[in-house]
């Protein structure tokens, strides 16, 4: 029995050795399981990068002049946009393979006729780096693998972050202007002076509404398009169509715009490029519907102004102002002259009606032609004005009109 017992223990420590001695040289075999950066590039070198997507389509992105664009159209790129995947592509690193065969390649969809992504980083014509991604293992996880390995990985990344629609990397800012100086729409010019905007050719009693004319500089300023316009909608039958147009200056340079609705579509185009693109329909109003009117401060009407307007109706009917007799007869309830606590008739802020006694009715009456009687009396006159409903009774000398 004891010799039994040694015999195993030795053999246990033999198979432990063993598998110690596996481990540590795996380890420093540069085999791929130790973390290492999944690529090899630095993000300045990058001038071109391909995305194709499952469906075999492909958008490409481009440097020139130190700005990323769309390779097809040379529209601007969304520039942080851009970095932000460089960056975080470079972060990438390798851990324990997940799979070293071409049927986990297969199931986990990055081989090179099954993938739901084929990445490709260039400088010129030389090949910086190439990568398929495949399913996710979890939030913000990817299986991928370098082209040229056959170890799929587990990867700390989201394969949303690469669309392969043209629009998701486009610049939705490219129409957007600063500086300008000068915008003309199709009855009015506004010219920027200091920090405020003028009127140009300003009739009398035209004031601009700087606050308007500041918002419709901001949506210039702030313009974003939603995607490029593929096809230009034609309008259905009994259908209208919109079209508008601004002109732009800063300096001697010029831009025009051209906006234009047809259904719910609406869309923009600039004269600088060939393309349109479809916008919102809350930025399309701040810019269709800019016009004179819409631009003109509101004049604020006096207090005096409006009491004489309102007097004026009043003189149109002979009524005057002074003391007015208490009323008597059947319809005294409804004249003036009760004793009511509500006694004092306002017109308006700077008109006030004091009858003698006071008004026991503030309901307003309408008094029909059949009401008056022959000497041009009525019980009662009542009008609206300014909210109040007051109560108007004058007493009548002897061949004298009166209400």
């Amino acid at each position: 029995m004891p010799k039994t017992q040694l015999y195993l223990g030795t053999l246990l420590g033999l198979q432990l050795l063993l598998g110690a001695g596996i481990f540590v040289s795996q380890s420093s075999s540069g085999s791929g399981q130790a973390p290492e950066p999944l690529l090899q590039f630095a993000p300045a070198e990058v001038d071109r990068i391909a995305i194709t997507g499952a469906d075999q389509k492909t958008t490409t992105l481009q440097r020139a002049d130190g700005q990323w664009q769309l390779a097809d159209s040379a529209l601007p790129a969304n520039q942080s946009k851009v970095q932000t995947l460089l960056e975080n592509l470079g972060k990438l690193q390798t851990s324990w393979p997940v799979a070293n065969t071409g049927s986990g390649r297969e199931r986990f969809e990055v081989s090179e006729d099954k993938f739901q992504r084929h990445l490709t980083l260039a400088q010129g014509d030389s090949t910086l780096g190439e990568l398929y991604f495949g399913t996710s293992p979890g939030f913000r996880q990817t299986h991928g693998r370098r082209a040229d390995d056959a170890a799929v990985y587990s990867l700390a990344f989201n394969s949303i972050d690469l669309p392969t629609d043209q629009n998701d990397w486009l610049d939705k800012t490219l129409l957007g202007l600063e500086g300008f100086e000068r915008i003309e729409g199709s009855d009015f010019v506004l010219r920027k002076d200091g920090e405020a905007w003028q009127l140009e050719n300003a009739a009398e009693g035209q004031s601009l509404d700087q606050e308007k004319a500041k918002a419709l500089a901001g949506a210039l300023d702030n313009l974003r398009v939603l995607r490029l316009l593929d096809s230009e909608p034609v309008a259905a039958e009994g259908e209208a169509r919109e079209e508008h147009s601004l002109r732009v200056s800063k300096g001697e340079q010029q831009w025009q715009y051209t906006l234009a609705k047809v259904g719910n579509t609406a869309f923009v185009g600039r004269d600088d490029l060939p393309q349109r693109f479809t916008l919102s329909s809350a930025d399309y109003d701040k810019l269709a519907k800019a016009s004179l009117q819409e631009l003109l401060a509101v004049a604020a009407t006096s207090a005096g102004e409006a009491a004489g307007d309102r007097l004026q109706f009043l003189h149109a009917f002979d009524i005057t102002f002074e003391g007015f007799a208490p009323g008597a007869g059947a319809r005294g309830a409804a004249r003036v002259g009760g004793s009511h606590d509500d006694g004092v008739g306002m017109l308006d802020a700077e008109v006030v009606v004091m009858p003698g006694r006071g008004a026991d009715d503030l309901r307003a009456f309408a008094v029909a032609f059949q009401q008056i009687s022959a000497d041009l009396r009525v019980a009662a006159f009542g009008f609206m004005v300014g909210g109040f409903a007051d109560v108007v009774q004058q007493a009548a000398a002897s061949g004298q009109p009166a209400v």
